[in-house]
């Protein structure tokens, strides 16, 4: 899973005691953000690495959030909550060519 591996990379580098500082991003699918799972998820992976939540930025498409509104709000201040960034990608309409 690519969280794990952000995660993993993450305390990597801090055992390196690398001067970089830096924010990983990882994108979540629709599917990945609406499994209950998730947060504990997050959670889980941030204390089995020792990853600080500030370290770590979840990319999220529109179409993922705007599935279930009410269940992404709920969500999203959970992750926010714990101290991860959040951005949205891939906002822009659709263009024929």
């Amino acid at each position: 899973m690519v969280l794990n591996e952000a995660c993993r990379q993450i305390a990597d580098w801090q055992a390196q005691k690398s001067q970089h500082r830096c924010r990983v991003a990882i994108n979540f699918s629709a599917f990945q953000f609406r499994r209950a799972s998730l947060v504990p998820g997050v959670a889980a992976a941030f204390a089995r690495h020792g990853v600080k939540p500030q370290q770590l930025e979840i990319e999220l498409t529109e179409n993922a959030i705007m599935q279930d509104p009410k269940e992404t709000a709920k969500t999203l201040d959970q992750l926010h909550d714990m101290g991860v960034s959040l951005s949205i990608d891939d906002f822009a309409p659709d263009i024929p060519a």
